[in-house]
C-alpha cells in the first residue's frame, strides 16, 4: 500500500526497518524518519480537521445541496 511521505509528499511504498520497528524510509526521496514524525503529522491534522469540517462555509454549502 502506498502512503504519502511526510518528507517529499509523494505517494510511495514506504519501508519499515524491521530491526527497530520505528525507522521508515521513502524510496522516492531516500529520506528516513520515525513513526513519531508520522504521529506528529497525524495528530496535528486531527486537531484541525474538526474545525475545518465545521466551518460555516462548508456547513452552509452542505445545507444548500440538501
Amino acid at each position: 500500500m502506498n502512503v504519502i511521505c511526510p518528507k517529499c509528499l509523494e505517494a510511495a511504498a514506504v519501508k519499515l526497518d524491521l530491526a527497530d520497528g520505528d525507522t521508515l524510509a521513502c524510496p522516492e526521496c531516500d529520506e528516513t524518519y520515525s513513526a513519531a514524525t508520522v504521529r506528529e503529522l497525524v495528530d496535528g491534522w486531527a486537531k484541525l480537521l474538526p474545525w475545518i469540517e465545521a466551518h460555516p462555509a462548508r456547513t452552509e454549502a452542505a445545507e444548500a445541496t440538501a
